[in-house]
């Protein structure tokens, strides 16, 4: 049974879209901790920090096929991380499997598959913005002199028109544009800092993989350990959250109308 509106199959389709949902689930968090896997056999290969047939065979197999994914899924453990390097383990030759996640800690793989969700949600949160933001401005100057009753406290007051109203929902909508935009560098950062954050894995390598790997996974380089701040998430969620707000008030505006 499911104990929230998200959790419900039936509730959650009045809050989630199918695409955004699409982003979160289960199977595509997976995917992405096989990214990152497959990435960082990549970029660990060229450095010479390992062989460079077992990067390939890493990366050629780093694949988030149905058949790996339910291997994942099924795995006995609490961590993804742990159960993803399993079922990676199995599908490459022997011989390879000690090259697998080579000096990295679960967490590290975990938040940056996490990064790289949200990097995916932001790109269609921005996407949909942008469309209403058009939206709205096109109506602004469509209905520049539609005249329409203004409301003070909930009761008619002067005329306005319906532009007007138009262009302060473009106003706010632009300035939640400009916050997601700003908040990027800060939510889509790369976590590779080794066991207690401080690559000592890695030795004098550990900045240049992890700068190279942020690189290669289009994320934001991040040289000090952010897994145990909570304030990009708390950006993150206060960011989508003002802009829900904006959301709602549009809605309450149209409502009233």
């Amino acid at each position: 049974m499911g104990i929230g509106a998200l959790n419900s199959s039936f509730q959650k389709k009045g809050y989630v879209t199918a695409d955004m949902e699409a982003h979160w689930e289960e199977a595509q968090l997976i995917r992405k901790i096989f990214a990152v896997e497959a990435a960082m056999a990549r970029t660990q290969g060229h450095m010479g920090i390992i062989p460079q047939e077992a990067a390939e065979a890493i990366s050629d197999n780093a694949v988030a096929s149905d058949e790996l994914i339910e291997k994942a899924q099924s795995g006995g453990v609490g961590n993804p991380s742990v159960a993803v390097l399993d079922a990676l383990r199995d599908a490459i030759p022997e011989d390879q499997r000690g090259w697998v996640h080579f000096g990295a800690t679960t967490q590290d793989i975990l938040d940056t598959a996490r990064a790289l969700q949200i990097k995916a949600a932001t790109d269609l949160i921005l996407e949909r913005l942008n469309a209403v933001i058009a939206a709205t401005a096109n109506l602004a100057h469509e209905h520049a002199r539609t005249l329409m009753v203004a409301r003070t406290n909930g009761q008619y007051a002067l005329p306005t028109t319906l532009g007007t109203r138009f262009a302060r929902w473009n106003a706010e909508l632009r300035r939640s544009r400009e916050r997601l935009e700003a908040m990027r560098e800060r939510t889509e950062q790369i976590q590779f800092t080794g066991a207690v954050g401080t690559l000592a894995s890695f030795g004098e390598q550990g900045p240049e993989l992890s700068r190279r790997l942020a690189k290669e996974l289009e994320l934001v380089y991040q040289p000090v350990s952010w897994h145990a701040s909570s304030d990009t998430m708390t950006e993150l969620a206060s960011t989508v959250a003002t802009l829900g707000q904006s959301l709602a008030k549009i809605a309450e505006d149209l409502f009233a109308m």
